[in-house]
């Protein structure tokens, strides 16, 4: 499987498992020389989507903390950018 058997917004993933095979994930760079401009690629994480001029955040420490769960900037694919996202806390019980 390559890049271009994956579709738009997504990026074939190498198995790291020997007789898995390979999948497409979500993401439109590797490193920042996949992007324009001289935008940052993700959160230096390997495939990621490439940072733009509506983005939210750019990077966790953008996004203050919210007491409902966690806070994290992370790629808003309806939306084309990166925003804050909320992890919710675990219930009780």
């Amino acid at each position: 499987m390559a890049d271009s058997e994956c579709g738009a917004d997504h990026q074939c993933q190498c198995a790291a498992a020997k007789g898995i095979a390979n999948y497409c994930v979500e993401g439109n760079c590797r490193s920042d020389a996949d992007c324009a401009n001289g935008a940052a690629c993700g959160n230096g994480s390997g495939i990621g989507f490439c940072h733009g001029p509506t983005d939210k955040c750019r990077k966790n420490e953008d996004c203050p903390p919210v007491p409902q769960g966690a806070a994290f900037c992370g790629y808003a694919i309806g939306q084309h950018r990166w925003e804050r996202q909320f992890i919710p806390p675990i219930p009780p019980g």
